[in-house]
């Protein structure tokens, strides 16, 4: 069992920075160029499946989303370590701590965002950014979690919101 780890801070912002200051629609060429230049390590069957330095037992624990006509969908990458059961003692007030500390940092940088609030135990909070890219911080006891989003996903995503808010489901 490998220890349970929080990417400190600046360490985070860069590694989000690194895929949302990127130009928009990204091919799987460019994801993978990104994913590198980051140290990840990709699965030796799939390059979208990666392997961070927070991987539990080595384990994959990030992806790039399967290309489609508007190219790389987004990737979703852990900011924390996933806490196996007899780490959730030790890793539940290091989540606790640290997520308040990225939607800080983030809110610093992109302004305030959406705080989504918390459902079923999962926190979440959402910038769109200008090049119209969105991030998700998702964070519970035991895990901290970054969404990427593509300009399209987050169009995407923002008709849906709309019309369900309108009662359109």
């Amino acid at each position: 069992m490998t220890d349970f780890l929080v990417l400190p801070v600046q360490e985070a912002v860069a590694w989000l920075r690194a895929w949302t200051d990127h130009s928009w629609p990204m091919t799987l060429q460019e994801a993978f160029t990104i994913r590198d230049h980051l140290g990840w390590k990709p699965a030796p069957d799939d390059g979208r499946f990666f392997t961070t330095k927070l991987a539990t037992d080595g384990q994959e624990d990030g992806s790039i989303d399967r290309v489609d006509d508007h190219g790389v969908p987004g990737v979703d990458f852990p900011l924390s370590s996933r806490a196996l059961p007899p780490q959730w003692p030790q890793a539940a007030p290091l989540t606790r701590a640290a997520y308040p500390q990225y939607i800080q940092a983030l809110t610093t940088l992109w302004g305030p965002g959406q705080d989504k609030g918390e459902r079923d135990g999962v926190k979440e909070h959402r910038w769109v950014l200008p090049n119209q890219v969105s991030v998700a911080i998702t964070g519970q006891d035991g895990l901290i979690n970054a969404h990427v989003h593509s300009p399209h996903e987050t169009q995407a995503y923002e008709l849906e919101t709309y019309y369900k808010e309108k009662g359109y489901e």
